[in-house]
């Protein structure tokens, strides 16, 4: 952690130095950093870099940049691979098979196992307002229904919410105390 861009790659290089498999098989890799305050701070900047890259992008996304991210690297038909932003339109990712992350409908269905086998009959859920978290926490919501479990609260709270606020939501959970909490 806290390593400069030029320290990252000497220890990249210096854990997979070149060998015969490596030269053989990925003889065209280059490797190129990015730090986060260069590519996940700003639309822009992602935007520039995933229409001028001509290879694999991988890295890790705010939430509210996934869909943007996926849309551009399929409208420049780049494979993008990132580790934290599931699948949320068939439409728009139908092209990009390198996911890391299950998709909601993954996500939703393990989280509502959990919840029947612990059998968890108070449940609050607590959601950013940004990116794909409001349609994750929806569609928990929705299962849940589904499956018996109500959840007593459901909770939205967005980037820019003040400190004062948040503690007034979360005050409600210590008056009806709940078994799960789901949170970005």
């Amino acid at each position: 952690m806290g390593r400069n861009l030029h320290e990252t790659e000497r220890v990249f290089n210096e854990r997979y130095p070149e060998n015969p498999i490596c030269r053989k098989y990925l003889r065209d890799l280059v490797a190129k950093f990015q730090t986060s305050g260069n590519i996940c701070d700003g639309s822009s900047k992602l935007l520039h870099v995933l229409s001028t890259s001509s290879k694999t992008i991988v890295g890790s996304f705010r939430a509210e940049l996934c869909s943007p991210a996926y849309f551009i690297s399929n409208f420049y038909n780049h494979t993008l691979s990132t580790w934290n932003c599931p699948q949320v339109f068939k439409e728009i990712d139908t092209e990009q098979k390198s996911r890391l992350s299950p998709s909601i409908p993954a996500i939703t269905s393990g989280f509502s196992r959990v919840v029947l086998e612990m059998k968890w009959k108070s449940v609050a859920i607590i959601s950013g307002k940004m990116g794909w978290w409001p349609l994750l926490s929806q569609s928990i919501d929705v299962r849940l229904r589904e499956v018996g479990v109500v959840p007593r609260h459901f909770l939205m709270i967005g980037q820019n919410t003040s400190q004062e606020n948040i503690e007034n939501k979360l005050g409600l959970l210590k008056k009806i105390p709940c078994r799960g909490l789901f949170s970005p």
